[in-house]
């Protein structure tokens, strides 16, 4: 994923994900390319700061190994806590 992220970018990628039922984006200040990013499944919700494609696609993972419950323990870069 070589594009620059943005919120609809962010959004669109993860609503696609299997289970994800609401996914809310906002930047972390202005002109910042730091996003926060909530994604409701049904049984979580997984909160995150991300800033690159590569913590995007982090997350991604993050979200389909827990909504098809094999969140296993993994070295993560990423900074999330997944709450009920």
């Amino acid at each position: 994923m070589s594009q620059e992220l943005n919120a609809p970018i962010i959004t669109r990628t993860i609503n696609q994900l299997q289970g994800v039922e609401h996914v809310l984006v906002h930047p972390v200040g202005e002109g910042s390319s730091s996003f926060t990013v909530l994604a409701w499944t049904k049984d979580a919700c997984i909160d995150s700061c991300i800033t690159t494609s590569e913590q995007l696609s982090e997350l991604v993972d993050i979200i389909e190994c827990h909504v098809t419950h094999a969140l296993v323990s993994k070295k993560r870069s990423l900074n999330f806590r997944i709450t009920h």
